[in-house]
């Protein structure tokens, strides 16, 4: 399946994304969460159940501020698409790339994911 550049966006599910879910490797071979590789700080406040609407609100905006190819990538790759998440190769299968291109996707995505996500703390 290919994405065209125009795609809509993706939109959050409706039931819980575990942001403790295992996410990418991380640079010391242990193994980052979702919540690790936004650079959330996952804290429980009062109730976790609100605490984990608002946060799933804030990376769908976040990830309203990506670029088509770059937010589709990320949805894939950590099943924000209401799907599982997959591996970079079945990812670069599904867009039609190498997964070095999802891999390269997610380096631009990442950072600029947790710029938008820091930016609507404030």
């Amino acid at each position: 399946m290919r994405f065209p550049d125009d795609a809509p966006p993706v939109g959050l599910p409706r039931y819980a994304v575990d942001l403790d879910a295992p996410g990418r490797p991380g640079d010391d071979g242990g193994t980052r969460t979702v919540a690790d590789s936004l650079g959330l700080a996952v804290r429980p406040v009062g109730s976790a159940r609100l605490e984990g609407e608002m946060q799933r609100a804030r990376i769908g905006r976040a990830l309203g501020t990506l670029p088509p190819r770059l937010r589709v990538a990320v949805a894939l790759v950590y099943g924000l698409d209401g799907g599982p998440a997959l591996p970079l190769a079945e990812v670069g299968a599904a867009l039609g790339c190498s997964k070095q291109a999802v891999h390269a996707r997610l380096r631009r995505a990442l950072p600029a994911l947790a710029a938008a996500l820091a930016e609507g703390r404030r």
